[in-house]
């Protein structure tokens, strides 16, 4: 291959990956296993503070529930949020996310890429999601182990790889 034909491929796929547009997502809500007092509460909001895309954190007892608003244009890493939930002593009962979609429609099967995590939709219960669309993980590190059997036969053996593979429902 000529050098020339090189240097353009290489022009041309950068200008493929500086196009790509991903989505956002701007909020988290988490069902909080075992959250019963306001000091289980400081613990886990303390642990979420260290999580440098986080903007700020409503914590709701009565409801054990976290709230995440996420600063623009930051990549969320939602591992970290799990481990964050993980090294405060909890777990994570039920995750939903506000997302602002690169696509303006879904279907099951579908895939949406993010900068560090794929999603893969199992259920659409909304088909367009041209606004900030709530999802639901239904991942087994992002939701009760009893619920997720109910999920598991409709979550696929293999799909792309990326860093981190989370199955959700569009709400």
């Amino acid at each position: 291959m000529s050098l020339l034909f090189i240097r353009l491929s290489l022009v041309f796929l950068f200008l493929i990956i500086a196009n790509l547009s991903f989505g956002q997502i701007r909020s988290i809500e988490i069902s909080v296993n075992g959250l019963t007092c306001a000091q289980c509460s400081r613990h886990i909001e303390k642990s979420l503070e260290k999580l440098t895309f986080v903007k700020s954190i409503a914590m709701d007892l009565e409801n054990t529930t976290a709230s995440l608003l996420f600063k623009d244009n930051e990549v969320i890493q939602i591992s970290k949020i799990k481990t964050a939930i993980d090294d405060a002593g909890f777990s994570i009962g039920k995750m939903t996310a506000m997302v602002d979609f690169s696509i303006d429609s879904v279907a099951v099967g579908m895939i949406q890429v993010f900068p560090m995590y794929t999603l893969y939709f199992v259920q659409c219960s909304t088909k367009n999601i041209d606004k900030p669309t709530k999802v639901q993980f239904v991942d087994a590190d992002f939701m009760d182990k009893k619920e997720f059997k109910k999920w598991s036969s409709r979550i696929p053996n293999a799909i792309p790889d990326s860093l981190i593979n989370v199955y959700c429902i569009a709400l």
